[in-house]
């Protein structure tokens, strides 16, 4: 017994000779060396914060094993959503998320996204967004202070209206609307199609709906039943004219001082991000938004393929006019991209 006691005894020591060096040299969470303040524009628990906005520093936390931390400051507590880019430009925050429209009027290229009824594939639209990135988008975005990260298209827009609007079901009722938007290029989309855009802050949304400011919102769905716009509207149109891109811009100078084991990781938690919201945008349009409108009593109207057509068509002159405005700016480069954006529009 005795032998058998020792015999056991000296197993466990060699184990625990083997293991406990091995644990030893387990690397241990790392103590913060980068520290930042980073803002949402959208509410906390919104749905877009979490599988997006608040999704990529999470996930960098992560991948550094802490040795990066976001302090998260949501509801524009922090900077308003329309100077996200200004401020990480100027160095004032290092990194935001960032939405083509908030820059239309600094960094107009990135406004090609926005063009009516260019896709409705999101395999598709990541695939086009990346060739754009290689092809002169991401100098683009450095020669205007920033670096580009997680480019996504946050989904296609469509118009939900209140119950004294009526519901739009056709182009003749979109005629005189009165609709907010996030501004950029979606406001010529739907000028072109008779509605009267109104850059509203996606906060303040609510209480314009409600007080008749306006007759209807566009924005993506998962935003508009987080603000809870379900219970002053009566009608969800799936018009799907187009979105804009959302991503995450980080301070030029910031990003090439950082060491590359960092970029890398933002590197590797933009690609990852990319994938995962593509994947849970598309399970919120086809199961969560229908299941929820339903039960608020909202009809989710789909438009007939010859109404599209018809609104894509009245649209048409929109793109000739960016085309017209941008084709040849930064050595042609918006050229480029339309050619680009023709390509993989063939291709859905």
């Amino acid at each position: 017994m005795k032998r058998i006691v020792l015999g056991l005894l000296a197993v466990v020591l060699f184990f625990g000779l083997v293991v406990l060096p091995n644990a030893d040299a387990q690397e241990k969470p790392k103590k913060a060396k980068y520290v930042w303040n980073y803002p949402s524009w959208e509410a906390p628990g919104s749905w877009l914060n979490e599988v997006y906005y608040y999704w990529w520093p999470k996930r960098v936390e992560v991948l550094t094993k802490g040795e990066v931390k976001f302090n998260i400051h949501p509801s524009q507590t922090l900077i308003k959503g329309v100077d996200h880019y200004e401020s990480v430009r100027d160095g004032i925050i290092p990194f935001a998320p960032s939405a083509s429209p908030y820059e239309s009027d600094t960094i107009p290229l990135a406004t090609v996204v926005e063009l009516p009824f260019v896709f409705d594939n999101w395999k598709t639209y990541l695939a086009m967004m990346n060739e754009m990135m290689d092809s002169g988008l991401q100098d683009y975005y450095k020669s205007k202070g920033v670096y580009c990260l997680a480019p996504v298209l946050v989904g296609n827009y469509g118009v939900w209206t209140t119950k004294k609007w009526g519901p739009i079901r056709k182009l003749e009722d979109l005629k005189g609307c009165k609709i907010r938007t996030p501004g950029g290029y979606l406001n010529n989309t739907l000028m072109a199609m008779g509605a009267i855009p109104i850059a509203i802050p996606v906060v303040d949304t609510y209480m314009s709906l409600q007080t008749g400011v306006i007759d209807g919102a566009s924005l993506c769905e998962a935003s508009q039943i987080t603000h809870k716009l379900d219970e002053v509207i009566k009608y969800a149109c799936r018009v799907n004219y187009g979105g804009p891109d959302i991503h995450i811009v980080a301070n030029l100078k910031v990003w090439n001082e950082l060491p590359k084991h960092i970029r890398d990781a933002m590197l590797q938690a933009s690609k990852e991000l990319q994938q995962h919201y593509a994947f849970e945008e598309d399970k919120y349009i086809k199961e969560t938004a229908p299941k929820m409108l339903k039960k608020s009593g909202v009809e989710l109207i789909y438009l007939t393929k010859a109404e599209t057509e018809r609104m894509r068509k009245a649209t048409k002159s929109v793109r000739e006019e960016w085309q017209k405005k941008y084709g040849k700016e930064f050595n042609g480069l918006g050229d480029k991209l339309l050619a680009i954006v023709d390509k993989y529009r063939g291709k859905q």
